[in-house]
């Protein structure tokens, strides 16, 4: 499960940051996020999984690994590998 939560969230910094790829170790604002794409960000995420992202908490730890960990904390199914 942990795979599957990890490629949704590629998919959606990919079209937030309008980029084919991106890495799990990436940093979002590295990749050219800005606060406003982060709650488009946040939102999507927030939709997606059913969890309340806390802004803080991203800006903290701005990867896919860490909001994966995040999201894990929330979803005990999340937290399974595949």
């Amino acid at each position: 499960m942990r795979r599957e939560t990890e490629r949704k969230l590629e998919e959606i910094w990919g079209r937030v940051l309008q980029l084919e790829e991106v890495g799990v170790e990436d940093n979002f604002f590295e990749l050219g996020g800005d606060s406003l794409k982060a709650i488009q960000l946040m939102s999507l995420v927030e939709q997606t999984f059913e969890v309340k992202l806390q802004l803080d908490a991203f800006y903290k730890s701005p990867t896919i690994a860490s909001l994966c960990e995040y999201i894990a904390a929330q979803v005990p199914s999340v937290q399974s590998a595949d």
